[in-house]
């Protein structure tokens, strides 16, 4: 799981990263990062304890892009709690990352906990 890759603020790196876990990503696995999944990709500055932070929340289009690029197809898990939970954090969404030349990444199915308890 990749929890801080709205920490790598260039495309052009975090691209470099997906393609090194594409390279070793066995068929049928999955890589799951976490974002804020936005409408429009955007940077967030902020300063907490004297420290600046750059933070960069991806669409999924963006996602999408980056993904293709390093030959992995993405797909969106939306986290509905999150909208509802307080003192929310970027992390709010599932991105499911499937090698594109593997069958099976046509066919990835997150099923939500509500729906696996029935």
């Amino acid at each position: 799981m990749l929890g801080c890759a709205f920490h790598i603020v260039r495309d052009e790196e975090l691209s470099h990263l997906l393609n090194q876990l594409s390279r070793v990503l066995r068929p049928g696995g999955l890589v799951l990062a976490n974002d804020l999944l936005p409408l429009i990709s955007h940077v967030n500055q902020f300063s907490r304890d004297g420290r600046f932070y750059n933070k960069v929340v991806r669409s999924r289009r963006r996602w999408r892009k980056i993904a293709q690029s390093a030959g992995l197809r993405a797909r969106f898990v939306t986290n509905h709690a999150w909208f509802r939970a307080p003192g929310r954090i970027p992390e709010g969404h599932i991105v499911c990352l499937a090698a594109s030349g593997d069958a099976r990444s046509d066919s990835i199915e997150v099923v939500p906990p509500a729906a696996q308890a029935a």
